[in-house]
C-alpha cells in the first residue's frame, strides 16, 4: 500500500512539474508589420528586428496576417535543428488591414 501511494505522489508531482514549465504564449509577444506571408508562416518586421513566424498548427485560424497587416502576435520561443531560435505563432490580432490580397 505505502508502495501504491508513493508511485502516486511521484506521478502526481512530475506531472505538476511538467505542466509548471509549459511555455506561456503571453510570455512573448510583438506589434509589427507583415512583409512576407504564406500559409504556413510569415515574417513580421519592427523597425529593424524582423522575426519569422511559424503558425501552430493545432490552432484554427479564421483569419491569416497578409503583406502590409500590422499585427499583434503572442508566440512561443524554441530552438530549430541547430540550434537556431524559432517563433511559433499561437495568436495573431489584426490591428490594421493594409495588406495586398495575395496569400
Amino acid at each position: 500500500m505505502k508502495t501504491i501511494i508513493c508511485t502516486v505522489l511521484i506521478v502526481a508531482s512530475v506531472a505538476l512539474n511538467v505542466a509548471a514549465q509549459v511555455p506561456d504564449p503571453s510570455d512573448h509577444q510583438i506589434t509589427g508589420r507583415v512583409v512576407e506571408a504564406t500559409k504556413c508562416c510569415f515574417v513580421l518586421e519592427k523597425g529593424k528586428q524582423r522575426l519569422e513566424m511559424g503558425l501552430a498548427g493545432w490552432v484554427k485560424w479564421d483569419k491569416l496576417p497578409k503583406v502590409g497587416d500590422i499585427v499583434t502576435v503572442y508566440y512561443i520561443k524554441g530552438r530549430a535543428r541547430g540550434g537556431a531560435p524559432s517563433y511559433t505563432a499561437e495568436k495573431v490580432e489584426i490591428k490594421d488591414t493594409g495588406g495586398s490580397n495575395k496569400n
